[in-house]
């Protein structure tokens, strides 16, 4: 099959928690605290923020792979189907122009 869709390519390395953590530390309000949109975890140590819009994101990239994946399918079936569709069309119409081309008078009955 010639066309296939595009699919994300998978994303490098990248350690969200870590990179989280070094902003915390370093990137400061006017006040000197750090913003808490960069905080890595909370206080149970379940991830926050721009850490699980990094997971969020992988989950995404995997859900269009899959996608994209069975609309490969798809479209490879339809192509198959369309192939059939047309033989038969051309099949189909190459037998009425038999019939027709055979018909020399009107029907019986009709003069």
């Amino acid at each position: 099959m010639a066309d296939r869709s595009a699919k994300p390519p998978r994303a490098p390395g990248f350690d969200a928690k870590s990179f989280s953590g070094r902003l915390h530390e370093r990137v400061r309000t006017d006040a000197d605290k750090p913003y808490a949109v960069f905080d890595p975890v909370d206080d149970a140590g379940k991830p926050l923020n721009f850490v699980e819009h990094v997971q969020w994101t992988r989950l995404v990239r995997d859900a269009v792979n899959a996608n994209a994946i069975f609309l490969d399918d798809v479209k490879g079936d339809l192509d198959g189907h369309k192939a059939s569709d047309t033989a038969r069309h051309k099949l189909l119409s190459d037998r009425v122009a038999a019939l027709e081309a055979r018909q020399s008078a009107p029907f019986p009955g009709s003069i």
